[in-house]
């Protein structure tokens, strides 16, 4: 369970820092669907963390904020999508 953290969490902080690298460049078509994946990455790996730990069981909370950056990078990918086609 050791290595599947230490992987899991390098590749998340590897996504953010190329999401966050598009965000610079405007890219959003790029940076909305990987937001969406990096948000339900951390919602799965911090819940495994959570019960595998019950001493941080409070990472359960950060699911609020994951999901909030989900309806966000949802409802920006639908207006990019709308301006496209109009």
């Amino acid at each position: 369970m050791f290595w599947f953290f230490n992987i899991s969490i390098i590749l998340l902080i590897t996504l953010q820092f190329i999401n966050h690298w598009n965000l610079s460049k405007g890219a959003l078509r790029i940076v909305y669907p990987l937001t969406i994946i990096i948000a339900v990455s951390n919602i799965i790996l911090d819940l495994i963390i959570a019960l595998y730990s019950p001493q941080l069981s409070g990472m359960i909370l950060y699911t609020i904020s994951n999901l909030w950056s989900i309806f966000m990078a949802t409802k920006g990918l639908i207006r990019l999508r709308k301006t496209k086609n109009d």
